[in-house]
């Protein structure tokens, strides 16, 4: 192991002072400011999505598809706001924007393609469980679930070498990837994905979600979200979808469920539910 990074701080320096950090496309950077005002409208909305040609074709494709199960045809993005909502629509140009945003092809030591597909898996049953508890943002979920591993991306393609000894090493012990990172970079996926997920300017359910999925009690405003990511991915890796990198046996914390208005028993609700939701969501790997 290189002794470059000995704790945290480096590392993190290091992450801040990569050049070519993925950004989220201006147009994006645009909704999220305009709906931190309450007096946006949808038409103001509209003017600043159909600025960008093809998130708008993206946006029409996804908001019309199976996904979300729409029974009319949402011919524009203004329509799209007045029946979806702000928040839906935001996190609709957020997913279409993360996709072409972030590296599609890693090295063949991580698959980016099953990583992607484990993505998508844990933001489908993240919104399931939120469903399950009844929560008021579960599009939000969502997007939690799907950016809840974007730092393994950019450890991946930034710091390659360190990464796939992480990787080898959890796999070779049985162990947690995350422990492994920690006793090994004196950091995680975790640190780095909150702080790009923060310098992004995601709302911060999101921020929070992806920064703290694996202490979802530390979260400081949005534990139940960070909780819901958790939960999901353990039932993702136990469907076997996609491939996230993590070799150690899938498991819930309990605390977890003293975070959720939910039992363990009522997971299998959700199972019966993960695949045809997952046939739905194929429509977001043709935006790779």
């Amino acid at each position: 192991m290189s002794s470059k990074f000995t704790n945290k701080v480096s590392l993190m320096r290091a992450v801040k002072q990569i050049e070519n950090l993925p950004t989220l496309p201006t147009v994006v950077t645009q909704i999220l400011t305009a709906l931190e005002n309450p007096k946006t409208s949808a038409e103001q909305v509209n003017r600043i999505i159909v600025t960008d040609q093809a998130l708008t074709a993206k946006v029409l494709k996804l908001v019309n598809s199976a996904f979300f199960g729409f029974p009319r045809e949402i011919t524009s993005v203004t329509h799209a706001v007045v029946v979806l909502g702000f928040s839906t629509v935001r996190n609709v140009a957020i997913t279409a924007s993360v996709f072409s945003s972030l590296p599609g092809k890693g090295r063949a030591t991580f698959d980016r393609e099953a990583f992607w597909r484990h993505s998508i898996g844990v933001g489908v049953i993240s919104r399931l469980v939120a469903r399950l508890c009844k929560a008021s943002d579960a599009e939000d979920a969502f997007v939690a679930g799907l950016l809840h591993d974007i730092g393994k991306v950019i450890m991946d393609e930034h710091f390659h070498d360190l990464f796939l000894e992480c990787l080898s090493t959890a796999r070779r012990e049985h162990a947690s990837l995350l422990d492994t990172e920690m006793r090994l970079l004196d950091t995680g996926h975790h640190r780095v994905g909150y702080w790009l997920a923060d310098r992004w300017n995601l709302p911060r359910v999101l921020v929070e979600a992806v920064g703290f999925h694996h202490d979802p009690a530390a979260a400081p405003h949005h534990p139940q979200m960070a909780a819901i990511v958790p939960v999901a991915d353990a039932l993702c890796r136990i469907q076997k979808i996609g491939y996230s990198g993590e070799e150690a046996s899938p498991s819930i914390r309990k605390e977890v469920f003293e975070i959720l208005p939910l039992k363990p028993e009522q997971l299998a609700q959700v199972v019966p539910l993960i695949e045809p939701e997952m046939s739905k969501a194929e429509i977001l790997l043709e935006l790779r």
